[in-house]
């Protein structure tokens, strides 16, 4: 046998002041191990990653070790062996630990080891030996879950085997051979959002549990946030009243500072004792469960599934929340900051409810295609802002063709601002312009905002 470390060296060239060049010998800082074994042919170079000789030559031991048990029949390592002797709940804890150091939320870390459990029973796995993909492939087919879920089930069990690898304890990722379900078919239910009739009616008509749909509604707070949302998270009594979202709670373990609104902030103050304390739970016992919420809905007079077969559930008042955003005119950029999205599709194509939108009424404001060349017709228009640029009339000029007094274009001069003039003449201009960019009025099945 013939095993030994060493730095590789690597020739290079150098540039001198005269513009001749030099030949240099370059060494790596890390060592490298090469061995072969007896009976072998070939040597085996594998990179150690230490600058410390001692550390270099017993990693290299390590791996004749290893490479003797494969020659041997005996292809796992001894820290692979001796994991595969305890049992997979152990290695669960231990994974959890992991993540519990990453700062995971404490929702997620709890869904993870309930997946992880549920499927190591479900496959009859003890230990990391019995881990197979066909195993894991027949239970995906055996359970009638939708695709996001299931490969929900998927991405925790590659990342805990990831974990069991990088610790040395497998030798073989079976996660690595299941391909994730296609999720590009209809999904097996649809939520809708609701109208601001029905969300009043159950407001109005769930009793202690108002204050847990309103807040929902009107922040975009998931189920799990709002359980877990503490007094000291409230700032109720500043210019800007707002809720914080610690990084604990949150699904992408971020923190958010969201505004609320005045019946928000109204309603937590009436919930909220005067003797509560800053850690204490704001909606303890409040946030519905499944069947509290569908009992809710029956009591408001609400149909759980809408005719075109759409479905309510809690999170739907999340999808209310930024449905009544879009119909506001709320800048894209903004319900996206609002929703926490860090995906624009998200927030565009699944949580805004197509539905609500005036689509007919979009199409009703549309100009006369069949007028002739009339002014306020689309032929018209086209003509005369093509026929000549000072036909057109930009927004900042009025009728008699002369800009505003608040433009300082009359010779007199204009209230100063306090704070930036250019901003104030920015700020009208806009105002002006937003003019232009109202909402359409919300008509048939659009969704009321007042």
């Amino acid at each position: 046998m013939i095993a030994f470390v060493y730095k590789r060296k690597r020739a290079g060239r150098t540039s001198s002041k005269n513009g001749a060049s030099k030949k240099r010998v370059a060494q790596d800082r890390c060592y490298r191990g090469r061995f072969r074994l007896d009976g072998e042919s070939d040597f085996t170079d594998i990179a150690l990653k230490t600058t410390d000789k001692q550390i270099a030559q017993q990693k290299l031991a390590e791996a004749v070790k290893e490479r003797q048990n494969e020659l041997a029949g005996n292809p796992m390592s001894k820290a692979a062996r001796d994991a595969a002797k305890i049992p997979l709940v152990d290695h669960i804890e231990h994974f959890i630990r992991f993540q519990e150091g990453q700062r995971k939320s404490v929702c997620y870390i709890k869904q993870q080891r309930k997946q992880l459990t549920r499927v190591f029973a479900d496959c009859g796995w003890k230990t990391l030996r019995d881990i197979n993909p066909e195993g894991f492939d027949q239970w995906i087919a055996s359970h009638k879950l939708t695709p996001s879920t299931l490969n929900n089930y998927l991405h925790t069990f590659s990342a805990f085997l990831k974990e069991m690898e990088k610790c040395r304890k497998i030798t073989y990722n079976a996660a690595r051979q299941v391909r994730k379900v296609k999720s590009n078919a209809d999904p097996s239910f649809k939520r809708r959002a609701l109208p601001l009739p029905e969300f009043q009616r159950l407001v109005a008509s769930s009793g202690k549990r108002a204050t847990v749909y309103l807040t929902a509604g009107l922040t975009g707070l998931r189920s799990n946030e709002l359980k877990q949302l503490q007094v000291c998270d409230l700032h109720l009594d500043g210019e800007q009243p707002f809720v914080n979202a610690r990084p604990s709670t949150t699904k992408n373990d971020k923190e958010a500072h969201l505004p609320l609104h005045a019946d928000v902030v109204k309603a937590l103050r009436d919930l909220i004792p005067s003797s509560a304390k800053p850690h204490d739970l704001v909606f303890k016992g409040l946030v519905p469960r499944a069947r509290e919420f569908y009992r809710d809905l029956e009591a408001a007079g609400i149909p759980q599934q809408a005719p075109d077969g759409k479905v309510l559930h809690f999170h739907s008042l999340r999808y209310t929340f930024a449905t009544m955003l879009v119909l506001a005119g709320v800048p894209h950029r903004v319900v996206m900051e609002l929703m926490r999205h860090s995906d624009p599709k998200l927030t565009s194509k699944i949580y805004t409810d197509t539905g609500f939108l005036p689509t007919g009424e979009s199409v009703r404001n549309l100009p006369s295609v069949l007028g002739g060349a009339k002014s306020g017709t689309l032929i018209g228009t086209l003509s005369t802002v093509s026929g000549s640029p000072n036909q057109s009339t930009p927004d900042h000029i009025n009728g008699n063709g002369d800009a505003p007094a608040s433009l300082d274009n009359t010779g007199k001069e204009a209230p100063s601002d306090p704070v930036c003039p250019s901003l104030s003449k920015v700020g009208k201009w806009c105002a002006m312009q937003g003019s232009n960019l109202r909402p359409l009025p919300c008509q048939g099945n659009a969704l009321p905002l007042s």
